[in-house]
């Protein structure tokens, strides 16, 4: 009884902290949030200022007085869309954190309703199973999963329900294995608080349809037999060639603006049109379904394995796991580069901007 009574205080105790940790973030996520409002404020006035005393400075031809403010501007145009992209970024990892924090409130205080996955899907129905309550609204699983992962649930399911297997034979060498990576993790409470976070990013939520559809979208895409190599080459030459053309436009733009000199913008913007042309008629027909946030979940997943790649473990079954994740290369890197094709496709900015840079 004096145990039990100990136990309860303890996880209470527990379970106030995470309460306080959830409201932290909440609190965090709430001044991030208006943050983002009054940066995005300062970026457009900036912008507002940048571009108006460029176009006083050209009607006026008084490029001394004007010089300094378009200046500044642009300038602080710079940062606001640099601290901008920071935040955006912040945001939701502190949405992330304070709901972890809320659902190890909940386990500790046994506050089931308020855990949503409880691994129903994963039932078998044998009688051990169900006297032992391995799934559904109180459950070992509810009680034990901190994951966001599909994969991971699928493991820890697998592992409950083999331990509910009377006829299974347990390796005493790999279960001690697998405990000392428990104890070697247990004292990584930030990492494993930074990984859950980064796991709950990846997990579709709110428009979970859009960006599973985005994501089912970009795998066709990216398997496409439409895009064939030669023409995907192609495509990249062109895209090197747009970008070279607007930023010969823009400078030409410039020198005629400023000088008496004449250049020949029309003849590179009109080039851009046709690299547009060129472009959009191969890849338009299969944009549109990309349009969705589908490089949100793939960015997340980067996050995960750049917490783990390059760490060092000392216990024997992680530094296993790591020396496999890490054979091919860093999967963060390359997770990173078809997060950033996911995002580049799913831009929302006119199909001109999209076909020309």
């Amino acid at each position: 009884m004096n145990y039990q009574k100990g136990d309860g205080l303890r996880e209470e105790r527990a379970a106030q902290v995470a309460s306080r940790r959830a409201t932290r973030y909440s609190h965090l996520a709430e001044r991030v949030d208006a943050k983002i409002g009054r940066i995005a404020a300062a970026r457009f006035v900036a912008f507002v200022v940048a571009a108006a005393s460029l176009f006083s400075a050209w009607y006026d031809q008084n490029w001394e007085t004007y010089s300094v403010p378009a200046l500044i501007g642009a300038i602080v145009f710079g940062i606001t869309v640099w601290l901008h992209r920071r935040l955006y970024h912040l945001l939701p990892k502190a949405h992330a954190q304070a709901e972890i924090a809320r659902s190890t409130a909940a386990r500790l205080r046994h506050q089931w309703s308020q855990i949503a996955e409880g691994g129903e899907r994963y039932a078998k129905g044998n009688p051990a199973e169900v006297e032992l309550q391995l799934f559904g609204e109180v459950s070992l699983f509810k009680l034990l999963n901190r994951t966001h992962l599909r994969g991971a649930q699928v493991i820890i399911a697998r592992r409950l329900l083999l331990s509910s297997d009377p006829s299974r034979e347990v390796d005493i060498a790999e279960l001690n294995e697998q405990q000392s990576a428990v104890d070697e993790l247990r004292s990584l409470g930030g990492l494993r608080r930074r990984l859950l976070g980064a796991t709950k990013q990846s997990q579709p939520e709110g428009n979970a349809r859009s960006q599973a559809l985005g994501l089912q979208a970009f795998a066709h895409w990216a398997k496409s037999s439409r895009l064939e190599r030669h023409k995907l080459r192609r495509l990249r030459v062109l895209a090197w060639l747009g970008l070279a053309l607007t930023i010969a436009t823009l400078i030409q733009a410039v020198i005629s603006a400023t000088t008496d000199l004449e250049t020949a913008w029309q003849v590179t913007l009109s080039a851009q049109f046709i690299v547009y042309l060129l472009t959009t008629g191969q890849v338009t027909p299969q944009y549109i379904e990309l349009i969705t946030e589908a490089h949100k979940p793939l960015q997340g997943l980067e996050g995960c394995f750049g917490l783990v790649e390059s760490r060092s473990f000392s216990s024997r079954w992680l530094r296993g796991w790591s020396e496999r994740l890490n054979e091919r290369g860093t999967p963060s890197m390359r997770i990173r580069s078809i997060a950033q094709s996911a995002e580049a496709l799913a831009v929302r900015h006119s199909a001109l901007l999209y076909g020309v840079l």
